[in-house]
């Protein structure tokens, strides 16, 4: 069996969910390969892991600024992913998210049955403005009534998406955003040393991904000023510009430490943080049903987490005891300090700490043991 994965990405190379797919497979003697459009619009091609990767481009990104344009992008997105469909010699097709709408249609009409198969990996949920007119509607129907497996990242979602668009479904995997078990079980990582240097020996708090509006960052940044104990911020993901501005504004330039973490370097900026603050905002049901992979590298690896009250995130932690929820998704910069201040606190932290330790999250946690699960069903396929 061959797989192939089609993806719009930030990166690939910092799409966690992504590379754990095609190394799972690689582990499996299941070859992958790649078509990808990534947000630097730049054609190339190279291999991964020894899994050969097609990076696209669109011609008329030149022309339109992000989130412009799609009368054009998308038409012109779907003709080259399918293009790539035809062209490829893969049993499998895994669509990882919910950007070919066009190409996905197209494919459940016409494709000849007992050929390539189609998974579609709904790690985020269809646009939720296509429920509510009827012909995009019965688009998103059919497709998920006729692809041959989905792919859900919880059952929250997956709950949400089956009251969105009400179909009758055939085969389907949930697949939490957990971590491998070589990550869970690797020993503690050393602090890296441009980062040691910087903190000149002040714990720091950890914030993983980007640093943007639709995450709640501003709220963060405007508690510092109500933090008691002296503590740092390290920003493993791009900052906003807006964000960027405040922190100059208002003289955080010295307690902000911001920098692009490559997949494999993440535990070392995890297993060192004092905790970290995990946020969505919840202006949209995707971010509400969030279930962001940073959560489980932050739990399995015993750090302490504030997180906001959307559902995935907050049954998580009182499940496992794991941090602090929030009475909302964040935005309220007071409460969010008084947080803050209290796992700065040793005896609450050691506490939490301690009690991640004890438990097994090689069994509770295990990609490893849902992914077998998920080969299994490719293979009936």
């Amino acid at each position: 069996m061959r797989v192939a994965h089609l993806v719009k990405t930030k990166s690939l190379l910092s799409d966690g969910r992504i590379l754990k797919w095609i190394e799972s497979l690689k582990k499996q003697n299941i070859v992958s390969e790649v078509f990808v459009l990534e947000d630097k619009n730049e054609p190339k091609e190279y291999n991964y892991n020894n899994q050969r990767v097609t990076v696209t481009a669109l011609f008329f990104r030149k022309f339109f600024k992000k989130h412009k344009g799609f009368i054009f992008k998308i038409p012109e997105f779907s003709v080259k992913t399918y293009h790539f469909f035809r062209k490829s010699t893969a049993d499998v097709f895994v669509f990882h998210d919910v950007q070919h709408y066009l190409t996905l249609l197209y494919l459940c009409l016409f494709k000849k049955k007992g050929k390539k198969k189609l998974v579609w990996d709904l790690h985020e949920l269809p646009h939720t403005t296509l429920s509510k007119i009827y012909l995009s509607r019965k688009a998103v129907q059919y497709i998920l009534a006729h692809v041959d497996l989905i792919v859900y990242t919880n059952e929250a979602r997956r709950d949400c998406i089956l009251k969105l668009f009400p179909f009758k479904e055939r085969k389907y995997v949930v697949l939490n955003n957990y971590p491998q078990q070589a990550y869970i079980q690797a020993p503690k990582a050393s602090l890296p040393n441009d980062l040691k240097d910087w903190l000149q020996g002040l714990p720091y708090v950890l914030w993983m991904g980007a640093g943007s509006r639709g995450r709640n960052f501003l709220p963060l940044l405007k508690s510092m000023k109500m933090i008691v104990p002296p503590v740092r911020l390290v920003v493993m993901g791009s900052i906003q510009q807006e964000m960027k501005d405040y922190i100059e504004r208002n003289d955080l330039t010295d307690y902000v430490f911001c920098k692009f973490v490559r997949q494999e370097e993440i535990i070392q900026y995890v297993d060192n943080a004092l905790f970290s603050v995990v946020l969505y905002r919840q202006d949209s049901l995707n971010n509400m049903y969030c279930e962001p992979n940073r959560l489980y590298q932050l739990v399995t690896r015993s750090i302490p987490v504030i997180v906001g009250n959307n559902p995935p995130m907050e049954t998580t932690v009182r499940k496992y005891k794991a941090g602090i929820v929030l009475p909302d998704g964040g935005h309220n910069e007071t409460i969010l300090a008084a947080a803050i201040n209290r796992l700065c606190m040793e005896r609450e932290n050691q506490g939490i700490r301690l009690h991640l330790h004890t438990l097994p999250f090689s069994k509770l946690m295990s990609w490893d043991d849902q992914f077998r699960v998920l080969v299994d069903r490719l293979r009936s396929l």
